[in-house]
């Protein structure tokens, strides 16, 4: 590796290290406005960054294992840090989105004239009885069939709301697919194809059940063997 190409590699690293430093604190952060009001504004302008920081983060990652493979003998690609950066972004981008939803039920449930309805943002914030979804294809039909009776057609949900349901109840590949893209009401639709192109692959699912049966019988003759 030539000077040039280790002052260039130590530039990114000292980046990818800004870039995930900056996530650390927007996860701490997010923790506290948890559990003290007073740290909520603060945690919501820092949290606003979120996505731009994860997409130079990734670029940096991207950059450093493509120099690092051009230079060095033998050098395999990682991207473990990328999965504890995600961990922490999902964890954050949650509690920014619960926070936003209480914050724009607030001003659609008290009117104007000083006026409350309580009742009503009670009713709205009851929890739903919805499965996670973790990105096995088998479970995509049976979650997205429940999501669409519950949440999708359910006019009584503005998109903030439904959007809310819809990325708090991902996890693992599921959640990395939307990770990207604000949980907002004008997002909504986007997250929901975004979902449905990725999932919603009848091809993929049939391969998918196949090898599950292939492996099945594979182990039936294993044991059968032995």
């Amino acid at each position: 590796m030539s000077n040039q190409e280790e002052k260039q590699l130590s530039i990114l690293e000292k980046k990818r290290e800004m870039y995930f430093g900056k996530m650390q604190i927007i996860y701490d952060l997010s923790k506290k406005a948890s559990k003290d009001e007073k740290r909520v504004y603060e945690f919501q302008i820092k949290a606003r960054t979120m996505s731009i920081v994860r997409k130079e983060f990734i670029e940096i990652i991207d950059k450093i294992n493509e120099l690092s493979f051009e230079t060095k003998t033998n050098f395999i690609p990682s991207y473990v840090e990328v999965e504890a950066f995600d961990e922490m972004f999902c964890v954050a981008n949650d509690v920014f989105t619960l926070l936003e939803q209480k914050r724009e039920l607030k001003q659609q449930n008290f009117p104007a004239n000083g006026g409350s309805s309580v009742q009503g943002l009670n009713a709205k914030l009851q929890p739903i009885e919805l499965p996670r979804f973790s990105g096995v294809p088998e479970e995509w039909p049976t979650f997205y069939e429940i999501f669409k009776k519950l949440v999708h057609e359910n006019e009584g949900y503005t998109n903030v709301e439904k959007v809310t349901h819809l990325v708090t109840h991902l996890e693992g590949s599921a959640r990395s697919v939307c990770a990207s893209i604000p949980p907002t009401a004008d997002k909504y639709s986007v997250i929901s194809k975004a979902l449905t192109a990725r999932f919603d692959d009848k091809r993929a699912l049939a391969s998918s059940y196949i090898e599950k049966i292939l492996n099945f019988k594979s182990l039936r003759l294993n044991l059968n063997k032995d």
